[in-house]
């Protein structure tokens, strides 16, 4: 140390890693499990009884029964069916005597289907989604007999051999009693009281044009004719006396010049109805009368250019009626699968829902829609299904305006053109987790303790020297 010199030393240490530090990216197997959805189904019954009601549901790996009561209490008309995997399900309630299914609702999204005459619901579960669907049932009416019968039987012999009073007992009286030989039995029959359908058609614009129609049933087949010429006289018809609870199928024939693009039912609507194969079925409940209305509205027709005018006499008189276009929707899912898909069409007052199955045998992966408008833009739009992505839409018709993101086509369909549309999905991979690290994996950062000595010994630098000066005042 100099005279009056004052020094400062510092000293720096850095910690040496050991091998029980444990690193921080060190793999960690993975612990995720697929996700699943859920389906919440309640029965709702009117009015309020003790009634069970059956249900079955199927899906991916699954099928399951379920018995629901909708008495009031609320501890037993809905059931939660948890850890479903992502796919689509089938619910068919069971038919139940005295009851039937008049709606089936679910609380989210389009994207399901119901069919209430086979009283079942079509429906995609998707991963943490939950789902809730509520069957409605309504109790069919009880009949009361139209002709109670008395107990009191008047026999149609009369017994030549009278009885006397009982109050008389002569020795000499015939024994011969007369038992009537036809004995009347007092049994009430409980049939369900008829249903009515009217049928009414609307032509757009009205026409003196005829359109035909059969009508099919349980020991039933009938056919009309309707006229919707704006005077009200044949535009509708009253069929009376169907089976109640009993589905009935209505089919208008083809009418060139002229197509289906409405069929509508009052109340609850109709079982099932396609614009396309002019087709309704309907169930009608006992006493109730229904009424459904088929619209066609007439095709443009075109008038032609003559070609030669050389004389007056040239002038058409005939006009062409265009021929409806067609549209044949096919699904291509690869691979072939039983999954459905839910196309939907619409344009033109139409809004169609199909189901295509591409399972290999070619017999439910495409349908045909007919009676086009040319003039009318149609839309074609496929639901996402879970598991799968829609990879491609080709169409063999320059007017078809396609968008693979929004998963539709929009196409204009020529007089007299079939147009062929393919929507095609591949299967989504199964996700496989991509850390496969397991507990044996060695990190490849995995610290080595030091061998070599430490640079930082923490030696001063300035070390003092004794001094070789004489002090001065010895």
């Amino acid at each position: 140390m100099q005279d009056g010199e004052t020094v400062t030393c510092t000293f720096t240490n850095t910690k040496s890693p050991t091998p029980t530090d444990t690193p921080t990216n060190t793999p960690v197997p993975p612990t995720a499990t697929p996700e699943t959805g859920a389906l919440i189904l309640v029965k709702d019954s009117l009015p309020e009884s003790s009634q069970p009601f059956n249900f079955d549901v199927t899906g991916p790996d699954f099928n399951n029964s379920y018995t629901l009561t909708d008495d009031g209490t609320n501890t037993n008309n809905s059931v939660t069916i948890s850890g479903l995997n992502v796919g689509t399900y089938f619910v068919a309630e069971a038919f139940t005597s005295g009851w039937s299914v008049t709606n089936i609702t679910c609380d989210s999204g389009t994207d399901y289907s119901i069919n209430l005459s086979d009283q079942t619901l079509t429906i995609p579960i998707l991963a943490g989604v939950t789902r809730t669907c509520t069957f409605f049932n309504g109790q069919l009416p009880t009949a009361t007999p139209t002709n109670t019968a008395t107990a009191t039987a008047t026999p149609t012999d009369t017994p030549t051999n009278t009885p006397l009073p009982p109050t008389a007992t002569p020795t000499d009286t015939p024994t011969a009693t007369a038992t009537p030989t036809n004995t009347a039995t007092a049994t009430a029959t409980s049939t369900p009281e008829p249903s009515t359908l009217i049928l009414v058609k609307d032509s757009l614009p009205e026409s003196s044009q005829s359109f035909h129609f059969d009508m099919t049933g349980p020991d039933f087949s009938n056919s009309y004719t309707l006229t919707d010429d704006g005077t009200g006289n044949n535009n509708s018809v009253t069929i009376s006396g169907l089976m109640a609870n009993t589905q009935y199928t209505i089919t208008e024939a083809f009418q060139a010049g002229w197509y289906v693009n409405n069929i509508h039912c009052d109340g609850t609507g109709a079982d099932h109805l396609n614009t396309s194969q002019r087709l309704l079925q309907i169930t009608i409940l006992p006493g109730v009368t229904k009424t459904c209305t088929f619209t066609n509205t007439q095709l443009a027709t075109a008038t032609p250019t003559p070609t030669n005018t050389a004389t007056p006499t040239d002038t058409p008189t005939a006009t062409a009626t265009p021929t409806p276009g067609t549209l044949i929707i096919v699904k291509d899912a690869q691979p072939d699968s039983s999954q459905p898909f839910m196309i939907n069409f619409r344009g033109d007052g139409r809004d169609e829902n199909y189901m295509l199955v591409d399972d290999g045998n070619d017999t439910t992966n495409s349908v045909t829609i007919t009676g086009l408008n040319q003039r009318v833009e149609y839309r074609v739009e496929e639901a996402d299904t879970p598991g799968w992505s829609l990879t491609d839409i080709t169409c063999d018709s320059s007017a078809a305006k396609i968008d693979l993101q929004l998963q539709r086509v929009d196409i204009l369909v020529q007089q007299g053109e079939t147009a062929t549309c393919t929507f095609t999905n591949s299967q989504d991979p199964t996700a496989t987790p991509t850390n496969t690290a397991t507990p044996t994996n060695t990190p490849t950062n995995t610290p080595v303790p030091p061998t070599a000595t430490p640079t930082n010994t923490a030696t001063a630098t300035n070390t003092p020297v004794p001094p070789t000066a004489t002090p001065t005042d010895t």
